[in-house]
């Protein structure tokens, strides 16, 4: 069974429209905020162990499917990056510091979908989302945009999910790579086939 195709309780679209709009509004901040509550600083080392998390997940998602990365993802996220972006930090590490922990979030996302847990995968998107446009990192806010629009898209709010597609390229179509926005016009494109086919069997014109 197609877990992803499955898991529709417990979704809510509205839970979306505010972080998306604010997304949508300013998809970077002007600045990093630099916490100061640890006396640890926050370097080059912490960066890429976090980054190598995240790689480690996306190769078990690939290979196994995101659930079997779940547990992980969550406990690196709540033991790991969520405490570090209390540390201190430059504005440039703090820029990578958030844009890792957004991508930890997306993958966290997909993984509690793939669990079946809806809400909790929509907070890990929602937070993903106000992570990376922390970072200032438009292209990945555009590609968490984009994963949320997937979710909508296998929920059937289509319409939705074609906004947020539409936002999502049209933000970053001067920041993404010819290859994510291509991605983005792909999910686009399922959110308006799905869309078609819901007509279809509902018997509407």
């Amino acid at each position: 069974m197609n877990r992803r195709e499955s898991n529709h309780v417990g979704f809510a679209a509205a839970a979306f429209t505010t972080p998306v709009t604010r997304w949508l509004v300013q998809p970077a901040d002007p600045g990093t905020a630099v916490g100061h509550t640890l006396t640890r600083r926050v370097g080059a080392a912490d960066i890429a162990e976090l980054h190598e998390a995240a790689e480690h997940a996306r190769r078990i998602d690939s290979k196994y499917g995101g659930f079997s990365s779940g547990s992980t993802l969550a406990a690196c996220l709540r033991e790991r990056a969520i405490p570090l972006l209390k540390g201190t930090y430059s504005d440039a590490v703090g820029r990578r510091l958030f844009a890792v922990t957004a991508q930890l979030g997306r993958l966290a996302g997909y993984s509690a979908w793939d669990l079946g847990h809806q809400a909790r995968a929509q907070r890990h998107y929602i937070q993903a989302l106000r992570l990376a446009r922390a970072a200032g990192d438009v292209a990945l806010g555009g590609y968490v945009l984009a994963s949320m629009s997937l979710r909508a898209e296998l929920n059937g709010f289509c319409e939705d999910s074609v906004d947020m597609a539409q936002g999502a390229f049209e933000r970053t179509r001067h920041n993404a790579t010819p290859r994510t926005l291509a991605f983005f016009k792909l999910v686009e494109a399922r959110a308006h086939y799905r869309e078609g086919a819901l007509y279809s069997e509902r018997g509407w014109s």
